[in-house]
């Protein structure tokens, strides 16, 4: 019976070996890949257009059967750089009902939407996009959150494959904490001395404008998610 096995990686004249894989059945198992710890300032170090093909095979109870890699069937493992995760800058606010977008490079490099996780406190930020350089989530709303509340500072975790990054803290303000887009145009039109008809324009060329910036970025987003999921699925992180 099968009781260590490990994934073991092959980089230049090492031989690098995960965690022990977890045995979920006689024919199935999940590995974690090893981390091989690639100095930046190696000639070859991994980038998007250029990654690391490595030879990678598995270690059973001590014993190392083959190269898995050289086998009909099987490629090389590709090895992209690790994500970065850019931090809130002094926390960021958030109103109920809007996405929250965090910031980032190498964020599909070699991840897929179902490896990519996000928390807000103890509770999930519902993922809707994933690009290159930029995630989207839909936080939960804390009017019916058992967890969360208006003006809350929870922390919020980016879980991607193994690695987790602390972006820092999330502030719910409440809607009426805010300073709402109709209420800026009504403020303008006393300043301005505009009349209602030119106030009632306002608000739909703000409403208009806004809706049409959210067309566009949810389009830039499918584009990315489409490219993303026409990459190769034999990738790994470093």
């Amino acid at each position: 019976l099968l009781q260590r096995p490990h994934m073991v990686v092959m980089d230049e004249d090492r031989a690098v070996k995960g965690p022990k894989c977890t045995i979920e059945r006689d024919d199935l198992m999940h590995c974690f890949t090893p981390d091989l710890m690639i100095p930046h300032d190696r000639r070859n170090h991994p980038t998007i257009e250029h990654p690391l093909l490595l030879d990678y095979g598995f270690e059973m109870d001590g014993v190392r059967p083959g190269n898995i890699s050289q086998l009909s069937g099987f490629n090389r493992m590709e090895i992209f750089p690790d994500p970065i995760v850019e931090r809130f800058v002094d926390g960021r606010s958030y109103r109920s009902g809007d996405y929250l977008t965090i910031n980032g490079k190498y964020l599909d490099a070699a991840a897929s939407e179902r490896d990519v996780q996000v928390k807000i406190g103890d509770e999930l930020c519902n993922l809707t996009a994933l690009a290159n350089r930029a995630l989207t989530c839909l936080p939960p709303d804390p009017t019916i959150s058992n967890q969360l509340q208006y003006n809350d500072k929870p922390r919020v975790i980016v879980k991607i494959g193994g690695m987790n990054y602390d972006v820092g803290e999330l502030v719910y303000n409440s809607k009426e904490s805010d300073i709402s887009p109709q209420v800026l145009v009504a403020i303008s039109v006393a300043i301005l001395g505009f009349h209602e008809d030119d106030y009632q324009k306002c608000a739909l060329l703000i409403r208009d404008a806004r809706s049409k910036l959210n067309m566009i970025l949810l389009r830039l987003e499918g584009v990315d998610m489409e490219c993303a999921r026409a990459k190769q699925q034999n990738r790994c992180y470093e």
